[in-house]
């Protein structure tokens, strides 16, 4: 069956890819990316039409919110796949730290906002909110959801871009976890990704940083996988059925179902929730 299908982060890698093979499968499919460049070369070559929205404003997620509800008032899947790092420590206009807003808050306010196009009525098959993660997330040991949000000079001195990407790729995997509690009357799976490390322009953000360069060195090339290989793993849950192909509100690596601890907390799950719908202002 066909399904109406939208994608952030698509205007390059992974996202692209997926897009492109879920539009030869047959789907409808929207794009979501930062760049207008890109994002309109990509939306002109597969057919489909592209939005823009830059996830370090979230003025620009609640705009994007607006336009896709209005447009699409049913999503069969939205697919959070945007992601970014950055080297250096910096708050966005919204005073997040740039990798949790990109990465976490962003998503999950799009998320909120397409509620009413993603709620299917009675027995009808669940719509599916899939976020790419990362197997990052499973090296957090130690985790406050009181600290996340946090601008602190303790925060800055002790600034490691690996470990805020992974705490960033956490509270996606905690949110989606109490986003399918929360939901679970609402006709909505929600499940984490891990696609594989990939060889794309991902970490690329103008600032010379140090993971694109790591993403060219001949080492990294043997050991990372592409990104076709990675969007056709992603592709699986686009196209599955949450409760029958895969089971909703879990964490996967590739198709593995990996079980994460922290996940199984349900205070943890809860403190979490709580904390990022407050950073946010939702009720």
């Amino acid at each position: 069956m066909a399904k109406n299908i939208v994608i952030t982060g698509a205007s390059d890698g992974i996202g692209a890819s997926l897009a492109g093979r879920l539009v030869d499968a047959g789907h409808t499919v929207s794009i979501v990316g930062r760049n207008p460049l890109k994002t309109t070369a990509v939306a002109r070559r597969l057919g489909v039409k592209g939005y823009l929205a830059d996830f370090t404003r979230l003025a620009d997620v609640r705009r994007l919110g607006d336009e896709l509800r209005t447009e699409h008032p049913r999503i069969d899947v939205l697919i959070n796949n945007a992601g970014t790092w950055f080297d250096e420590f910096a708050l966005t206009e919204d005073g997040f730290e740039r990798t949790l807003q990109c990465n976490a808050l962003a998503p999950a306010l799009l998320t909120e906002l397409l509620l009413a196009s993603l709620r299917r009525p009675g027995d009808a098959p669940p719509a599916t909110v899939q976020w790419t993660s990362s197997t990052s997330s499973r090296w957090v040991r130690r985790f406050d959801p009181a600290r996340i949000g946090l601008d602190d000079e303790q925060a800055r001195a002790t600034y490691q871009n690996l470990r805020v990407y992974g705490t960033s790729k956490l509270v996606g995997n905690l949110y989606v976890a109490e986003f399918q509690r929360q939901h679970l009357d609402d006709g909505i799976a929600s499940v984490s990704v891990h696609p594989g490390l990939v060889a794309t322009s991902f970490g690329t953000n103008g600032e010379g940083s140090r993971v694109s360069g790591l993403m060219k060195t001949f080492l990294a090339k043997r050991v990372l996988t592409t990104p076709e290989r990675s969007a056709a793993r992603l592709q699986h849950f686009a196209e599955g059925t949450g409760g029958v192909d895969w089971i909703p509100g879990d964490y996967y690596e590739g198709r593995r179902h990996r079980r994460q601890r922290q996940l199984l907390d349900d205070g943890l799950r809860r403190d979490l929730w709580a904390r990022v719908r407050g950073l946010l202002g939702l009720p």
